[in-house]
């Protein structure tokens, strides 16, 4: 099945989404006022945070140093969406009122001297995220902008199939990540490649 062209920018992806209701394209994102256009850019990043705060290979850090303030606290930015503990016997942490919250001691003020880790997510803008991404939060955006505005499956000009195909592509490219990464781990460590190359 031929997909939809690819979506660089997020203006892109917006006028491909008011082609789908067929409204006319806007030239810029910035003057919209209350018009489909601006429902078009909030369902867009909706669906962008959505998938986003699923974690994928460009926006997850497995192990991430905070670096404190002069209170010895972490001040989170907008664009973390999530903090993960690294594993069984490592400090509990969370979001709590904006700042990083050790959940195993009750504070949000941290040792100096052993700065909290932890894995975490992060929230890129549209035009930063890879193609398959872009593309994927684009066409998944539009098949659910067109469903809410025509209220018709008929009418869908992207379909669950077009959503389903740029997933495979999303996924795909998180696999060869994941197979390379483990690949790149088993020759690197001395003891698994001995035994990983034993004939």
């Amino acid at each position: 099945m031929a997909l939809p062209i690819v979506l660089t920018t997020e203006l892109d992806a917006v006028n491909e989404m008011l082609g789908a209701i067929g409204e006319m394209p806007v030239s810029s994102l910035d003057t919209v006022g209350n018009t489909d256009a601006a429902i078009a850019i909030k369902t867009l990043h909706g669906i962008s945070r959505e998938v986003q705060s699923k974690g994928w290979w460009f926006n997850q850090d497995d192990s991430y140093t905070f670096t404190l303030n002069a209170e010895n606290k972490v001040p989170l930015v907008a664009q973390i969406i999530r903090v993960t503990p690294l594993g069984r016997g490592t400090v509990r942490i969370t979001h709590r009122n904006n700042f990083l919250y050790d959940l195993s001691n009750r504070t949000d003020v941290f040792d100096p001297e052993s700065p909290p880790v932890a894995k975490v997510t992060w929230f890129y803008e549209y035009e930063l995220l890879p193609e398959t991404a872009r593309r994927y939060i684009a066409i998944r955006a539009a098949r659910i902008f067109q469903k809410n505005v025509l209220g018709s499956e008929a009418q869908d000009h992207f379909t669950e199939e077009h959503e389903s195909t740029t997933y495979a592509l999303l996924a795909s490219e998180q696999d060869d990540f994941e197979f390379a990464q483990c690949h790149n781990f088993i020759n690197d460590d001395p003891d698994t490649s001995a035994i990983g190359n034993r004939s």
